[in-house]
């Protein structure tokens, strides 16, 4: 039989040493190495990082070596005292730390889960960037890391707008500020090209992101079928699909956004008959809305709400008005990729070129609203913005009114010829 070769066991790494001499007191050391050979290495404790620092001196002379490393122990210690550290953090622990802050910003409502959740995907590009560009940790970041920014961001996303850009930047150039304060990178001020962003809104953009009114229908009537509990495999798969089509019903008739639907609680609705309608009286807390301002609103379609009601899970003052069968908030994945089917189950985007998604409904109800001859101030009012912003974003619903004034005009002269 062989015999087994018995593997030699490693010495440890202090052992390698061939010289070793304290510095100021023993505080550090300059060693010599078997693997480095004649040149001094400095080597230092680190208790704030609970880490050896070490150095080359690049030289064998020990005057000159020490001279080094007393001037790098006063300087690092210096350093330390200040907070500041050595090994810099890396980028993703530089993205980390300022998520956390923001999420702190979102407990104390002074902003809302979804821009939390637009400032993390702003950041999610960043990392990438800061991969492609290879700085992976905060010193490997100066002043004009952030100037190529814009032309990368044009390869990375080919229809990406000025205006995504120019926000994703501020976002960065924040976190990176808290870097800074928290003094996790040294560089305070980053560069950036200046972008100049068009505020002027395409009409045809929101226009073809807008439902139209037989669109809107078929939605409507392909939804009646599709939650229907003949189409449901069981009760959960049954309520969640009930839920998705009075959010639909819900989100074109209130005209509130997304974030301020997923976040809305029974108690903060109610309804009742105004005439033969009956009418939603919806309050809109200020920690769910991006515009930070609460808002109560009457709106149309009540009755979609008590209809609703009957059939949720969850209907205490304290549940989320569109939730699932377990009384959770609505997978936002699973929403989009319903959506998704939607659309193209009916054909509405073949060319892939109109960008309908759920705030599409919030376009719709705000072009009804205009049609039916509201005022920008009204609609204003219940949306929760500007009556200045309506105006801008849908002037498109303006090309019906000329149309209407082109052909009373040519009426008006046929009667004058004829007179």
């Amino acid at each position: 039989m062989m015999k087994k070769k018995t593997k030699k066991k490693r010495k440890p790494r202090g052992q390698f040493q061939t010289e070793k001499v304290p510095v100021l007191g023993g505080v550090a050391h300059l060693v010599k190495t078997a693997i480095n050979g004649e040149k001094w290495q400095f080597r230092m404790w680190l208790p704030n990082e609970n880490k050896y620092l070490r150095v080359t001196t690049k030289t064998e002379n020990l005057n000159d070596a020490m001279k080094f490393a007393q001037e790098t122990w006063i300087r690092v210690s210096a350093d330390a005292q200040k907070g500041k550290k050595v090994f810099s953090a890396t980028i993703d622990q530089i993205v980390d730390e300022y998520l956390n802050e923001r999420q702190k910003d979102v407990e104390s409502e002074r902003i809302t889960k979804g821009r939390l959740g637009t400032v993390a995907s702003h950041l999610k590009a960043f990392r990438r960037y800061a991969a492609s560009n290879g700085y992976t940790r905060g010193s490997d970041l100066s002043s004009r890391s952030l100037l190529g920014y814009e032309d990368w961001r044009r390869k990375d996303h080919t229809d990406i707008k000025k205006v995504s850009i120019a926000n994703e930047l501020a976002t960065i150039k924040h976190c990176l500020k808290h870097a800074h304060i928290e003094q996790l990178i040294d560089v305070a001020t980053f560069t950036t090209k200046k972008i100049k962003v068009d505020d002027k809104v395409d009409v045809r953009e929101i226009e073809a992101r807008t439902f139209t009114v037989e669109e809107y229908e078929k939605l409507t009537k392909y939804l009646r079928s599709w939650a229907a509990k003949k189409n449901c495999s069981d009760e959960n798969e049954y309520v969640l699909r009930q839920a998705l089509r009075h959010w639909v019903l819900v989100g074109a008739n209130t005209m509130m956004r997304i974030g301020e639907l997923k976040q809305l609680r029974w108690g903060n609705v109610k309804t009742y008959k105004h005439g033969k309608h009956t009418l939603a009286q919806i309050y809109v807390a200020r920690e769910t809305t991006k515009v930070r301002t609460p808002r109560e609103i009457d709106v149309r379609g009540g009755q979609y709400l008590e209809r609703w009601k009957k059939l949720s899970k969850a209907t205490k003052n304290t549940d989320l008005v569109f939730s699932d069968a377990g009384g959770d908030a609505i997978d936002r994945t699973q929403m989009y990729r319903l959506w998704k089917q939607w659309i193209d189950d009916l054909g509405f985007d073949k060319e892939g070129n109109r960008n309908l998604t759920w705030y599409s409904l919030r376009h719709f109800g705000i072009t009804m609203r205009i049609a039916a001859g509201n005022t920008y101030e009204t609609i204003a009012m219940i949306a929760g913005t500007s009556a200045k912003e309506i105006e801008k974003t849908y002037r498109h619903i303006l090309r019906e009114e000329m149309r209407t004034a082109a052909t009373r005009e040519l009426e008006v002269i046929k009667e004058i010829r004829e007179g």
